[in-house]
C-alpha cells in the first residue's frame, strides 16, 4: 500500500475525476489547492492526477523476468503506516521551504491538519478498492516493480510540466507561490527517498502489493470523489492566507467559487 501512496501524488495536472481541465489557469489552481490539502504525504503533487500516466509508470517500472511475493494485508498495512510516519517526519523538516512566502512556515500547520482526515479517507478508499493484498503470507508471486524507478518517472513527468506551468498565465503572476509549492514537494520526495536509501519497507519484507492498471485507474476515479478537493480548496486557501502566505489574495476567491 505504501507504494500506492506515492503513486497518487505524482502529477501531470491534466485531469480531475476524469474531466479535462480547461486551461493552464485551472491546472495552476488545482496545483495550489491540492498542495495545501495534501501535505501529509507529498504536498506539491495533485492526488488524483496519476490516472493519465498510470499505465506508463507501471510499465516502465516493471522489471522483466523478476517476480516477488504478493504482500499480505497485514504486511501492506504495516508498510503503509511506516511510510506515512516517514512522510509526516519529512513534512516537518520541509516546512522551511515555505519561508519565501510566509515568515513563520509552521503557522500553516493548523490549516493542513484540518484536512488530514479527508486524505486518510481517500487512502482507505484506495486500499479497499485496489484489492492489492493477499489474505496471508502465502500469497502468489506477482511481477516486480522497481520503486526507485517509480520515483524517477514521477520526477521526470513533473519536470516536463514545471517550466510550462510556471511561465504561463496566473502561475507567472504568482510565480513565488508556485515555485515554493513545487520546492516543498521536491523536498518531501527527496527526504522520503533518503530515508529509504537502504531499501523500502516492502524490500525488507520481500513482498509488494499487487497493482494492476485497471484496478488503479478505477480506484482513482472512485476515490477521487471521496477526496472532493474543490470542497476544501477555498477554506484551505483562506486559512493559508490568514496564516500569512503571500500571493493568494486573487486566488482564494476563485477557489471558493469553484467549491
Amino acid at each position: 500500500m505504501g507504494k500506492q501512496v506515492l503513486y497518487w501524488f505524482k502529477s501531470t495536472l491534466y485531469k480531475v475525476n476524469g474531466h479535462e481541465l480547461p486551461n493552464l489557469k485551472m491546472k495552476t489552481l488545482l496545483l495550489i489547492s491540492s498542495a495545501l490539502i495534501s501535505s501529509t504525504y507529498a504536498a506539491a503533487f495533485s492526488i488524483t492526477q496519476l490516472a493519465p500516466n498510470a499505465n506508463t509508470i507501471l510499465d516502465k517500472a516493471l522489471v522483466p523476468g523478476r517476480d516477488i511475493r504478493q504482500c499480505s494485508c497485514e504486511e501492506e498495512n504495516r508498510c503503509r503506516k511506516n511510510m506515512e510516519e516517514q512522510m509526516n517526519q519529512c513534512s516537518e523538516q520541509c516546512y522551511t521551504k515555505f519561508r519565501p512566502i510566509i515568515a513563520d512556515p509552521f503557522r500553516l500547520k493548523p490549516c493542513l491538519q484540518t484536512v488530514q482526515p479527508v486524505l486518510h479517507s481517500f487512502i482507505d478508499c484506495m486500499q479497499k478498492n485496489l484489492h492489492s493484498c493477499a489474505p496471508d503470507r502465502n500469497g502468489p508471486t506477482i511481477p516486480y516493480h522497481d520503486m526507485r524507478r517509480i520515483f524517477q518517472l514521477g520526477e521526470q513527468m513533473m519536470s516536463q510540466q514545471k517550466g510550462k506551468l510556471l511561465s504561463t498565465g496566473v502561475a507567472a503572476k504568482m510565480r513565488p507561490v508556485s515555485e515554493t509549492i513545487l520546492s516543498y514537494g521536491e523536498c518531501l520526495e527527496t527526504c522520503f527517498v533518503n530515508k529509504n536509501a537502504n531499501g523500502f519497507c516492502f524490500d525488507s519484507l520481500g513482498c509488494q502489493p499487487k497493482i494492476t492498471k485497471t484496478a488503479l485507474q478505477s480506484s482513482l476515479k472512485t476515490c477521487g470523489k471521496v477526496l472532493n478537493w474543490k470542497h476544501h480548496a477555498g477554506s484551505m486557501c483562506t486559512c493559508a492566507e490568514g496564516a500569512g502566505v503571500q500571493g493568494l489574495h486573487d486566488i482564494c476567491p476563485l477557489l471558493r467559487v469553484m467549491g
